[in-house]
Parts: C-alpha cells; sequence; structure tokens
C-alpha cells in the first residue's frame, strides 16, 4: 500500500480515501512552505569529541537546510534539508520550530573529518533562487536547421526562425539585437488576447502550450492542434509587418504585436492553408504583405509543406493565385487575383506566383515566376502594369523611394507542369524607379549557394533562400539567406556589385560552439561537482541520439569548449570525486575528465564501447557490464545516478525476448548480446520495460530490480545517499488521488493534454515497493486479483512507495516519437529539482515529498521587471551543484540558465576546539 502522497504543491499526509475537487478542498495542496524566514533563535553548536549537536529554531514552518563545510573544501556533510513541520523529512523533528540535530563527525562518504577545527556549521532558512546569467546563448545564434523568415520595418528587422521551438526576434538597421517578440514576453503574456492558460490545482497559472510536443504557444504549425497525432517540424511559412502588426502564418494566421502580446485582437486567426489538400497535407503561403492602412492581408506563393521537413522539396504542388483576407477577422482568405487551380499567361492568370508586395498607394505587385514578369495591379484587382524580369521570385519596394527590387532565383514547378526541366534561372537582383516609369536602375548577381536549376526530391529548390530590404537603414540594406541552415548576411549595393557588411554567423561564433539548437529540444546537462564544470550533451550531432562530443561550459566566465569523449555515449553522470560515467546501452565506462583516462572498476571487463555502428569506439579494461541491451523503440534509457557515496543507479532497457544483432562501424565489430539478467514475473508485471539496478563504487551489484513492473520508459532517476530512489515514471497520475475511479481522469487530461506528455514522480526504498500494471499486452502474467483501490497512475498501482508527485517532466510515452525527454535531477542533500514543463517550472521536492518551492515562470529570455525572477519557456533538463547553483535548459529560448541557490537567511557557527561542558 502507498505509504504517503505528494500532490499537486508538496501535500504530504495519510493517503486517505476521496478527496474533493472543490477550490477550498484544493488548499490543502498548496506550498506549505510559508515565512518568515527567520531565525526564532539563531544556530548553537556543542562539540563533545567528533559529535556536534546543533540546534535553532526558526519563526515559521519554512524550509532548513544544514550543512558541514570546512574552509578549504566546501560542504564535506550534507546533513539536512527540508520542510519543518508535521511532514519534516528525517533528521528533522516533526511539528517542531526548534530543532536538534546530531552530527556524527563524518563526512558524505562515510569517513571522519580529521580537522574539525576547520570546519562551520551552516544553517539556512528559505530557499531563494536567482537569476544569475544566461550561458551557451546568443540571440544571432540560429534556431534550426531550415530556412527563416525576415521583415523589415521601421522600428528594424524582424527575423522568425524554428527548429520545434520558434521565435520572432527585432534587430535594429545595423543588425543589433533589440528583444524578443516571440516568445511573449513575460510583462505581455497576459495582453495577448485568446491565448489559452490553465490554472492548476495549486492556484498556479501557466499559457497553455500547444502542438504535439507542447513546444509553442502558436498555431501556424502543421501540427499546431494540441490533438494531432501528425509529427510535423516545420512551422510558419510567411511573416508580414505593418505598423503594429506582425503576421505570421503556416496552417493558420498569427497576430503579434511588435512589442509583444497581440495588439488587441486574438492572437490565433483563421485557417489561411487551402484545399485540396493533396495527400492529407496543406497548402501554406510563403508570402503576405499587409495594405497600408493594414486592413487587408494579401497572401501568395501557396505551396505544398512536405510533411516531414522544413520546406517543400522535390517536385511542388502549387496554387496560382492571390488571397485576400481581413487581418483582424476570423473569416479564412478568399481568392483576389488569378485561379488557384488554372495556370496561365493571360492577364488573368499566373503559373506559379511566388511572392506578393504592396507599396504606399496600395498597389499590388505580384511575382509571376514562371510567366517571367512582375504583374502590378490597382487595391481593386484592376491591371495597371507588366514588368519583366526573369524567374521573379521575390519583390521588395523601398517604402521611401518607391524603388523596386525584383529577386530571381530558380522555384521548383508545380508537379505535373510540363514545363520544360532545362530552364535556367540565374540568381540576380534588379532594381527598377519607383511606378509608374519603373525605369531600369541596374542589376547585380545574387550570392546564392548551392543553387540549383533542376527538380530533385534530395534538397530544397529555391525554398532554402530568403531576402528582405530594410530601406529604413543610412544606406538600403538586403538581408539575405543564402543556402540552407545559413544565417542572415547584410549586404550593399556598390559600384562592384552587392558587399557583405556584417554576417550572423561571425557574431554567433563569439558565443561559442554548437551554433544551432539541437533537434528534439536535448540539452542533457551534468555538473562536475569536484571542478564546477557543466557539461552539455546534445543528441541528433550526426550521431543519432547519441553523442560523440560533449560542451564543456564555465559557469562563472560563460567559456566553452567542445570536449570528445573517448567513445559515442547515451548518458553521462558525475560521481562527487568528478570522475565521469560514460553509457551506452550495455555498459558503464568511468573516466578522468581532464585526461580522459580510463578509471577502470574492479569488477569491470575488457569490452569495445560504443553506444551505435555510427559513433566513435573504444576498448575499455574495466567496463560496469550492464543487464540491458542497446536497442529499444525509443533511443533512450532513461537516465543514471551517483550519489554522494559514489553508488551507481543505471536504467536498464531489457525486453523479454532478444534478438543477437551485428552492427559493424570504423572497421570494428560491436555485437549486442541478450542482457544476462531475467527479472523476476509476478502478476500484473510490465514486462520489456526499464529495470534499475544498483553497483557500488567499485561495480559489485548492490540492489537489482529496485523498482519492478515498470512501464516502459523512465524520464530521469535520481539516487540518494540512503540508495532511496527517484523515478519519473511515464505515466499521469491518477487525479483527484483517491476518488472513485469513475471520477477520476489522468493528470495529463486535467491540464489539457489528450495523452500522457507528463510523467509522475516516485520515491521506492530500495527494493520495497513495486508497480503492478493492468492486463495488457505488456503483462504476460495478468492480475487477476487487482488492488481494491483505484489505480494510483493511469492503468497502474503504486505498492509500497514512500511518496508519489504528478506532472513531472516530458515522456510522451504511448505517442510516436519520444525523442522530446526530460530530466529530474538530486542535489546531495537529495531534493529533487523536477522539471514540470507545461508550466514552465521547476519543482523542488524535498525527501519526504514537500514542496520547497517552484523556480521559474513563463517568460522569454527579456525576463520581468523586478530583476531576479526566472522565467522560461520550458526546461526540461537540469543540474544542480550542491546547493551553490541550478542549471536549466531553456531551448525554447535557445539558452542555458544559470540558477543561483540562494536563501533568505543564513547562520555559521563555527566549530571550536574546546570541547563539551567547557564551551
Amino acid at each position: 500500500m502507498l505509504n504517503r502522497l505528494s500532490i499537486g504543491c508538496g501535500f504530504v499526509g495519510a493517503f486517505l480515501s476521496a478527496i474533493a475537487t472543490s477550490a477550498a478542498e484544493f488548499d490543502e495542496f498548496r506550498k506549505r512552505q510559508s515565512g518568515p524566514f527567520e531565525f526564532a533563535e539563531k544556530p548553537s553548536v556543542v562539540r563533545e569529541g567528533d559529535r556536534l549537536t546543533i540546534r535553532f529554531q526558526a519563526k515559521a514552518f519554512c524550509d532548513a537546510t544544514v550543512a558541514v563545510e570546512h574552509a578549504d573544501s566546501g560542504i564535506v556533510r550534507h546533513l539536512a534539508s527540508g520542510v519543518l513541520g508535521k511532514n519534516a523529512p528525517e533528521p528533522f523533528q516533526k511539528d517542531s520550530l526548534a530543532q536538534t540535530l546530531v552530527w556524527d563527525g563524518k563526512d558524505d562518504a562515510g569517513r571522519y573529518v580529521d580537522d574539525l577545527g576547520a570546519c562551520r556549521v551552516r544553517v539556512s532558512l528559505g530557499l531563494r533562487p536567482v537569476f544569475e546569467k544566461s550561458l551557451f546563448h546568443s540571440p544571432y545564434k540560429r534556431y534550426g536547421q531550415g530556412t527563416i523568415l525576415m521583415q523589415a520595418a521601421p522600428e528594424g528587422v524582424f527575423i522568425y526562425d524554428r527548429n520545434g521551438h520558434e521565435t520572432v526576434r527585432l534587430f535594429d538597421h545595423a543588425g543589433d539585437y533589440v528583444r524578443t517578440v516571440y516568445p511573449f514576453p513575460a510583462d505581455k503574456v497576459d495582453e495577448v488576447v485568446g491565448l489559452p492558460s490553465f490554472t492548476y490545482p495549486d492556484g498556479g497559472r501557466s499559457p497553455k502550450k500547444r502542438d504535439y510536443f507542447l513546444s509553442t504557444l502558436l498555431e501556424g504549425r502543421q501540427n499546431g492542434n494540441v490533438e494531432s497525432t501528425i509529427v510535423i517540424s516545420s512551422e510558419a511559412t510567411a511573416l508580414a509587418v505593418r505598423g503594429r502588426h506582425v503576421a505570421l502564418a503556416g496552417m493558420r494566421l498569427n497576430r503579434l504585436d511588435v512589442d509583444g502580446a497581440s495588439g488587441g485582437l486574438p492572437v490565433h486567426g483563421p485557417h489561411v492553408d487551402v484545399e485540396p489538400r493533396e495527400f492529407a497535407t496543406p497548402k501554406t503561403p510563403r508570402s503576405m504583405a499587409f495594405s497600408p492602412d493594414g486592413k487587408w492581408l494579401y497572401l501568395s506563393g501557396m505551396a505544398w509543406l512536405h510533411p516531414r521537413g522544413w520546406a517543400p522539396v522535390g517536385d511542388m504542388h502549387w496554387q496560382h493565385a492571390v488571397w485576400r483576407m481581413e487581418y483582424g477577422g476570423q473569416d479564412p482568405p478568399a481568392v483576389f487575383l488569378g485561379d488557384p487551380d488554372r495556370a496561365g499567361g493571360d492577364d488573368k492568370h499566373f503559373s506559379h506566383p511566388a511572392d506578393v508586395a504592396v507599396d504606399g498607394e496600395g498597389r499590388l505587385y505580384v511575382a509571376d515566376h514562371l510567366n517571367d514578369r512582375v504583374q502590378i495591379f490597382d487595391a481593386d484587382g484592376k491591371l495597371l502594369k507588366s514588368l519583366k524580369a526573369t524567374g521573379p521570385t521575390r519583390i521588395e519596394i523601398d517604402g521611401r523611394t518607391g524603388q523596386v527590387y525584383v529577386f530571381s532565383w530558380y522555384m521548383a514547378p508545380h508537379y505535373g507542369n510540363d514545363f520544360p526541366q532545362e530552364r535556367k534561372v540565374s540568381p540576380r537582383v534588379r532594381r527598377f524607379g519607383p511606378y509608374p516609369g519603373l525605369e531600369p536602375q541596374g542589376e547585380a548577381d545574387l550570392p546564392l549557394k548551392n543553387h540549383i536549376t533542376q527538380p530533385t526530391w534530395s534538397r530544397a529548390v529555391g525554398w532554402q533562400y530568403d531576402v528582405a530590404l530594410d530601406a529604413w537603414a543610412e544606406q538600403p540594406t538586403l538581408w539575405l539567406i543564402d543556402d540552407f541552415a545559413a544565417y542572415p548576411k547584410l549586404l550593399r549595393w556598390d559600384d562592384e556589385g552587392l558587399q557583405v557588411v556584417r554576417d550572423f554567423h561571425a557574431d554567433a561564433k563569439k558565443s561559442g560552439v554548437r551554433l544551432s539548437s539541437p533537434s528534439h529540444g536535448r540539452q542533457r546537462l551534468y555538473v562536475d561537482p569536484h571542478r564546477g564544470h557543466l557539461y552539455l550533451a546534445e543528441g541528433d550531432v550526426g550521431t543519432g541520439k547519441a553523442f560523440n562530443s560533449v560542451v564543456r561550459i564555465d559557469p562563472d566566465s560563460g567559456e566553452c569548449d567542445e570536449i570528445a569523449p573517448p567513445f559515442g555515449a547515451s548518458d553521462m553522470a558525475f560521481s562527487p570525486d568528478g570522475m565521469a560515467y560514460l553509457r551506452t546501452g550495455t555498459l558503464v565506462g568511468r573516466f578522468d575528465p581532464i585526461t580522459w583516462r580510463e578509471i577502470p572498476f574492479d569488477y569491470g571487463e575488457e569490452q569495445i564501447a560504443a553506444y551505435s555502428y555510427d559513433t566513435r569506439h573504444a576498448t575499455l579494461q574495466g567496463a560496469l557490464m550492464l543487464p540491458s541491451i542497446k536497442t529499444n523503440p525509443h533511443w533512450h534509457h532513461g537516465g543514471m545516478d551517483v550519489n554522494v557515496r559514489g553508488d551507481l543507479l543505471v536504467t536498464c532497457f531489457n525486453p523479454a525476448a532478444v534478438q543477437v544483432e551485428l552492427r559493424k562501424g570504423e572497421g570494428k565489430e560491436v555485437r549486442e548480446k541478450p542482457a544476462p539478467y531475467r527479472p523476476r514475473l509476478y502478476p500484473g508485471r510490465y514486462a520489456g520495460g526499464r529495470e534499475l539496478h544498483i553497483w557500488d563504487r567499485h561495480g559489485q551489484m548492490l540492489f537489482n530490480d529496485v523498482i519492478p513492473g515498470q512501464p516502459e520508459l523512465v524520464a530521469g532517476v535520481g539516487l540518494d545517499v540512503h540508495n532511496n530512489v527517484y523515478a519519473n515514471i511515464s505515466v499521469s497520475m491518477m487525479w483527484p488521488p483517491g476518488a472513485p475511479r469513475e471520477q477520476q481522469q489522468p493528470y495529463s487530461k486535467l491540464v489539457g493534454h489528450r495523452y500522457d506528455p507528463v510523467g509522475t514522480l516516485v520515491k521506492f526504498r530500495p527494493n520495497r515497493g513495486k508497480l503492478l500494471s493492468a492486463p495488457g499486452p505488456g503483462t504476460p502474467i495478468n492480475l487477476t486479483e487487482p488492488p481494491d483501490r483505484p489505480p494510483e497512475l493511469n492503468g497502474v498501482w503504486v505498492e509500497d512507495a514512500e511518496w508519489i508527485y504528478p506532472g513531472v517532466g516530458r515522456v510522451n510515452w504511448g505517442m510516436d516519437c519520444s525523442c522530446w525527454n526530460s530530466r529530474i535531477t538530486l542535489d546531495y542533500f537529495a531534493r529533487t529539482f523536477a522539471p514540470e514543463y507545461d508550466r514552465c517550472s521547476i519543482a523542488v521536492l524535498d525527501t519526504a515529498g514537500n514542496l520547497v518551492t517552484r523556480i521559474g515562470t513563463y517568460g522569454n529570455v527579456e525576463g520581468r521587471e523586478d530583476g531576479d525572477r526566472v522565467t522560461l519557456f520550458d526546461g526540461s533538463f537540469v543540474a544542480t551543484r550542491t546547493d551553490r547553483r541550478l542549471f536549466i535548459a531553456d531551448p525554447g529560448n535557445a539558452r542555458i540558465l544559470s540558477v543561483k541557490l540562494d536563501y533568505h537567511a543564513t547562520e555559521t557557527v563555527a566549530v571550536k576546539e574546546r570541547r563539551g561542558p567547557r564551551e
């Protein structure tokens, strides 16, 4: 039976019967920590030999942290931390503001401290996280590798970038970063009209993130519907700016304001993709332009958006028209010019209209790509003039002079189009005088890379490029994207052609290595507690979901360098003495992270180490062999951890039936053997899921199968000094807890998700609990006599756990892709830092399951006006260095946050040489 239960905001008490869902009842689940964070009696220390008695009294039932520090080596004993009160964790006394703790004179590893006279006792009240700095960040770094969108305006140039997450940033006319428009600023998000939000049972509130991976607040992407099961990574395809309006569209229109928010209009507009949706894939606009008064929005360049990537590829599916819609309305666009399904060369038809622009008088300029002309219409749709230009793709108009810039490059034709495949369009820019004369004023080569003039299914053809004219700069400046995954370049026109005056790639390089955000938002963080270095491991760097290299970051200076570990690994951990542990599916190797010399396990074996055939290999002398295999359908094993005593917890994938596979790489064979360990089966045990095993520092197993019956995925694990195991199980908790089954629903549905993208954090003593699953394909022995109570998790009963806590991490179990995931972490006080991804925060729990505090609220890189608040968009991966710093990966804002773990009140007492009564 479940011993204790932690719900929502950290209440821990007896697991009773049904819990009502009224607001009054939910008060019981609010955060129990409260101020004032002050001492009623300051700490005192009495020493008797090697034994110290520590006393203090707080004014309120807040959280308290007690550490023994040495003058030279920092904390030698993490003695206690937790929320005082009726559920105070050991060694605190329950229901008491006055506390007495005893220290036995030993350090965290169980060794006596020789020089007690150099020690002091620190007692702190009220954890106070403070934003310190952004690491691994530059506003010039790309979010992703696809094409980006640019639009100039009097304020500067707006740039949209995407890679699962998405952003709109504003740069001034010289190319200097100004601010982030989206993600919305924290002080503007409440002004975004129509943005869904959710109020949690504890009273917390957060914008409701959307799509399959909860990685956007917008609805422009293919999978903008939160209930979509289609995995699409392409988002917005068109951007337009006029006055204060910023229009962003893919499948749907999104309305933003130049300063953030939505300009008083509903942020989510109507669909702008058009029928028919061939291959179940919509045609979305590549081009949008406002009328001068901002009332109308014109759309063109409608083409099939490839369902697995960043741009259309190969043979295209075009619509040969221009659409118009009222920007502030909710009606979809209507055909304004041309015939979507019929290409033609007369005055009423277009062939592949690639762009539409509007001048200050409201005239429309349409880039009629395959007709080699620019058609000019008045605001009523009357044709005024036709301007000859080979292969026009982009049109930009100087709002001050009226000059017209026509850009040309090859665009792949409509599927089935009989236009000659040998057609050539050279990358050029042509400048014409203002309407009506439109006198030619010069032309220049457009420096595009890898320009292709033949359709192909192997890469984008024409859609990887973009250009914008900044006519508000001191001199007219072209902002150019010259290739797939390129950075913006700023060019100016002189007598010798276009000259580069600024390159964002050079600006981005100043921030260090790895200039793009990783796919799937995977930025696993690890801290070397001995040296203080932060390590970043990103997947998809040429090695699938493993990593061949890591980035080492100095948190103080922000400097970083790329490090190549001995072999391609899937996970990493550090011991208290600063040794690096690297794992594959089948083994763990241990190394000195400065020299990368192997530190063999005493019970290790000689073995070739590599995560997969496409990663680097190494021969280890003393590898710790795991009862696990590499192959699993989710490409990650769930995590590993080393506790403060040096014991190692590893998750293993051990299905009931294993096939021997042969992998070859770099001329060496890596044979995957069936895992030797076979777990004990029992009725209701989920088979083929994750198993957790614990080894000591020598490589000898201490506990096997410590939480039997786990479902298929785990999203992070932790191990405390007593070998208690903390695991984020990939199933939602049932809510409200203890209520009759017909009155419950998964916690994930409570917060508006169709599936189970958030998990449940559970604490177990080693080999003291288990999980029971309802009958299904994963349970070879069905549970014929289930427990006489509703399951604590969705279809899973939790037996003999210490406590459970809902809404943690990002697990995506049972969905099409679990590449997006998360990790919890423990500090050496065994406080759990648990990502609450959907609500943009990190929950901090003590060892009794009390919620100490939450770190973070929704926001972008600009933060809040009050300065030290932590603002996040997500935060799936975290790491700590004792109680000094917390690091949070925030790929939604393309940065890693360094958060100082401070306290509201701290007192220190020196350990004197005198002993006992003589003091």
